[in-house]
């Protein structure tokens, strides 16, 4: 039977109470808030919420980085029956104010000045108030609206106050009510508000619990951003459906330092994060040694998992090569996320996994992949259309392209929209290839280009120190020649091409890169070059380098 979050919450703080839920990092050192404390502070804010005015099916736009009040502010927002609006905290202010106006946001939780500061000069309603997790002076900030701190907005509340306004929204709130709007825009395209439901979330959290069995003394560390959808799912949510315990890691630079001190059981990350670790053993030597893949991660690791993008073949084996398998998964913002996930005792090189419980997964004559079940969205927020063409007669047209095997493993091969057609008419999947490319130790990220060309070309993000060494005596610059201009050279070039005749040399004939345009500089979020989950966004990265590209074609 599929309950909300909140009545899983209410149930584990009382049965758990005084056990390790969360450890945030206090300077140097990890810190356990136990589930008491964890559930003493849902119920203060839900009070105060309620006190402010919030009530059920407002909306709430909040915009912060990990950390412990985010948990709290999530849960009492549950607790209030409103709706949670998870804006990404690198989004720039007229993209967070573009979502205040369209959910009419009734209050808006920030963390820092320097969130509120985006919002200055940009158009949001007048009477929306603001809190924040630092102290905030105003100093003419009042064009947002008004501010309060958020220590001094919880003692507001009302313990006793809070315990009966959670009780009161468990009894009262139904599985299809609207929990959460999460704005995405995928790699491409006008933001869309993703509509999911208590049910939604709920149970595709069980269904990963099902997956993988939960302890109280699992601990997971979590770096990945919970204003998306597979870090709230998969560290969050799983977290409080399973009564195992959440680690905030400081930063994404400080992930593997976090892991050795505080020896996590269980890691969610991206393939990039994987793929970094794994350069940099092989770069130590350390290639064949598990013992040192395992202490990298702590010392305690059961597996990883992998989402967000196909995990690379080469990547998968290395792991498994060191005795610390990657467990990938797929699934999108509009399916909660979790479609399929490998386990344990269940996994196949390539595949991302089975179909989780209470899910169905097929393919169509076209090769696109479709699924149906309590995860699917209640649709786009104020897009019946865009709901409309995604959603049919129950499945939902994942935009994927795929296959699921005799015995139910899914194995995504490409985008049905980021298909390649080149001008001779032959379909190339851009995603094929630059798994491939990144194989290579030069190649950090890559982005194949070709749709209407007579031929294939890619911007390549070359790791620094392995071109260097590689070039060796092949160019005539002082050895202390800075990068940027070294990539400018046609040694440089050469090489890069020579690499990717390597990686792509089982391919046909058309889909190999004949030209490519290199760069230092890795795609990142704060340059719009990669959304949140670390997804490349296309569009933005050829634009940057339109004018190179047309000059690659014109030659």
């Amino acid at each position: 039977m599929t309950e909300t979050i909140l009545t899983h919450f209410a149930r584990l703080a009382q049965s758990l109470d005084g056990h390790p839920a969360i450890w945030r990092k206090v300077e140097e050192t990890f810190e356990p808030i136990s589930w008491a404390d964890l559930y003493r502070g849902v119920c203060l804010a839900a009070s105060a919420l309620k006190r402010s005015g919030v009530q059920r099916d407002d909306k709430i736009v909040h915009v912060a980085e990990n950390r412990w009040e985010w948990i709290v502010a999530d849960l009492a927002i549950q607790a209030v029956g409103a709706v949670h609006v998870p804006a990404h905290a690198p989004l720039s202010g007229a993209q967070i104010a573009w979502q205040i106006n369209d959910t009419d946001a009734r209050l808006l939780i920030a963390s820092t000045a320097e969130q509120v500061d985006k919002l200055l000069g940009q158009e949001t309603p007048a009477l929306l108030q603001t809190i924040t997790y630092d102290r905030v002076e105003l100093d003419g900030r009042e064009a947002v609206g008004a501010i309060a701190a958020w220590a001094n907005f919880v003692e507001q509340g009302d313990l006793s106050h809070g315990e009966q306004i959670l009780q009161a929204t468990i009894s009262d709130s139904t599985l299809d009510q609207l929990a959460t709007v999460l704005y995405t825009s995928g790699t491409t395209g006008e933001p869309k508000g993703v509509m999911l439901s208590n049910r939604n979330l709920s149970s595709n959290a069980q269904a990963a619990c099902q997956v993988f069995a939960q302890a109280s003394s699992d601990l997971r560390l979590s770096f990945l951003p919970w204003s998306h959808i597979f870090a709230r799912t998969c560290d969050l949510n799983v977290t409080i459906v399973g009564g195992s315990q959440l680690a905030l890691a400081g930063s994404r630079d400080s992930v593997i330092p976090d892991c050795q001190a505080i020896h996590p059981t269980h890691v969610n990350g991206v393939p990039y994060f994987f793929e970094k670790v794994q350069t940099q053993l092989i770069t130590a030597g350390l290639a064949d040694s598990s013992s040192a893949l395992q202490s990298t991660f702590g010392g305690s690791m059961r597996f990883l998992c992998s989402g967000g993008a196909p995990l690379p073949v080469t990547t998968f084996d290395f792991y498994q090569h060191n005795s610390l398998p990657i467990l990938q998964g797929y699934g999108l913002s509009e399916t909660s996320p979790i479609i399929s996930a490998s386990s344990e005792t269940q996994y196949r090189r390539g595949s991302s996994g089975l179909a989780v419980p209470g899910v169905e997964v097929v393919c169509a004559d076209d090769g696109e992949i479709l699924t149906r079940g309590p995860h699917v969205m209640l649709g786009y927020y104020k897009q019946p259309q865009a709901t409309q063409e995604i959603v049919v007669d129950g499945w939902l047209h994942t935009g994927d392209l795929g296959r699921v095997d005799n015995d139910g493993y899914v194995f995504v091969t490409g985008r049905k929209k980021e298909i390649i057609v080149t001008s001779s008419g032959k379909n190339v999947s851009p995603l094929l290839i630059e798994h491939l490319l990144h194989q290579s130790p030069l190649i950090e990220q890559a982005v194949a280009i070709g749709d209407n060309r007579s031929f294939l070309s890619a911007i390549i993000v070359v790791e620094p120190d392995a071109v260097r060494s590689r070039l060796g005596d092949r160019h005539t610059l002082p050895h202390d020649t800075a990068i940027e201009d070294l990539l400018k050279t046609s040694e440089a070039s050469e090489l890069i091409l020579e690499v990717i005749g390597e990686q792509l040399s089982n391919l046909s004939h058309h889909e190999q890169v004949r030209q490519v345009i290199l760069r230092s500089e890795p795609f990142s979020i704060a340059s719009g070059e990669l959304t949140p989950k670390l997804s490349v966004r296309r569009s933005v990265v050829t634009q940057r380098h339109q004018s190179e590209i047309e000059a690659i074609y014109e030659r």
